[in-house]
């Protein structure tokens, strides 16, 4: 199952290079399809997601923040205030903390599609 998901990424990258409007569809429906696997995890395996990506986590249970660094979220998101802004770092909920990953997961894409 991983192997053909990898290949159809592959596919639709080799797909969706050509243009800039096509670029931008793919990166955009690559990161829905992130946020989407991130939120269906339970919280161990978000907590686990989080960690291997390079992220301090604060907290046990509900409590628990993620703390990122400020310019790794979206705009919006820092201008919304929907996070504490402390030394840098942008302190979000657990199972918030998607919004960070895809952002660097976006970056990334972005980059290998160049």
């Amino acid at each position: 199952d991983t192997d053909e998901d990898a290949a159809a990424h592959f596919v639709l990258r080799l797909a969706f290079c050509c243009g800039q409007p096509l670029r931008e569809w793919f990166i955009r429906r690559e990161s829905a399809l992130l946020l989407r696997r991130y939120a269906g995890l339970g919280s161990e395996a978000q907590r686990a997601e989080l960690s291997k990506a390079g992220l301090r986590l604060n907290g046990e249970g509900p409590l628990a923040v993620c703390e990122a660094p400020f310019f790794r979220l979206p705009a919006a998101f820092v201008a919304k205030r929907a996070v504490v802004l402390r030394g840098g770092f942008a302190q979000l909920a657990v199972e918030e903390a998607g919004v960070a990953l895809a952002t660097g997961f976006e970056s990334r894409v972005r980059a290998s599609l160049e």
